[in-house]
């Protein structure tokens, strides 16, 4: 009986302080009239949050400087959250070229995009805010560290000096958000695409969540039934 209530209990504290959330644009999402496609994967902490952002356009997908990413808002569940700062960032950042070939320049710990906000709401941004390393930096399509040509992309794009270089296929950050525990939801997230800042959004909702306490249950009781049947 002991071990299957340490079962029980370890069960629940492990889904009481899963603070993973995805975000996703809605399938077949554009802007204009070229697709875009882009996840934010969230995880909370005491008082950090990890935000994995991907643009998941395959390189062939990539026409135009307006399938970028170039922003990304989020607003926290409830009240209680408070001043915030960046304490890392990371990204690979390439050069695509005349033509589409591209160059790699390696990864940087700096990506450029700039922190904002409080009180529950916050904004991540490469072409606002001081210090921001816009229109450089944008999120583009394709694999990380891929040197595979982005054979469609027009001249917003190839051999484009201000737009290079841009942030290959994913980015990621760990803030600093007074406030924050692992219990703390994300209601919403707007993403944002091209290079003319507050335009060219997309919103979408928290998606429903898992059905952890169903899950709990039926775990605990799978264990309570095989106990029972060691004891026969």
């Amino acid at each position: 009986m002991k071990r299957l209530t340490f079962s029980i209990i370890a069960l629940s504290a492990l889904l009481s302080t899963c603070g993973a959330q995805t975000f996703v644009t809605p399938n077949g999402s554009t802007i204009g009239t070229k697709p875009v496609n882009a996840e934010a994967d969230f995880t909370a902490g005491n008082g950090t949050l990890t935000i994995d952002l991907s643009n998941l356009l395959a390189a062939s997908g990539v026409q135009d400087v307006t399938q970028n990413l170039s922003a990304i808002s989020f607003t926290f569940n409830g009240s209680g959250f408070g001043a915030s700062s960046i304490n890392s960032s990371f990204a690979t950042l390439a050069t695509v070229n005349n033509g589409g070939s591209v160059t790699q320049n390696g990864t940087t710990t700096s990506v450029g995009w700039v922190l904002s906000g409080g009180a529950g709401t916050y904004s991540l941004d490469v072409l606002s805010g001081s210090g921001h390393a816009g229109p450089a930096h944008t999120l583009i399509g394709g694999v990380e560290g891929s040197t595979t040509a982005y054979a469609s992309a027009n001249g917003s794009i190839a051999g484009n000096g201000p737009h290079n270089a841009f942030a290959q296929g994913e980015a990621d950050w760990t803030l600093s958000i007074a406030g924050v525990t692992p219990q703390s939801t994300v209601s919403s997230v707007t993403f944002q695409f091209g290079t003319t800042d507050g335009s060219n959004l997309i919103t979408v909702p928290a998606p429903a969540p898992e059905p952890f306490s169903i899950l709990g249950l039926a775990l605990g009781s799978a264990l309570l039934l095989r106990r029972r049947a060691a004891r026969r």
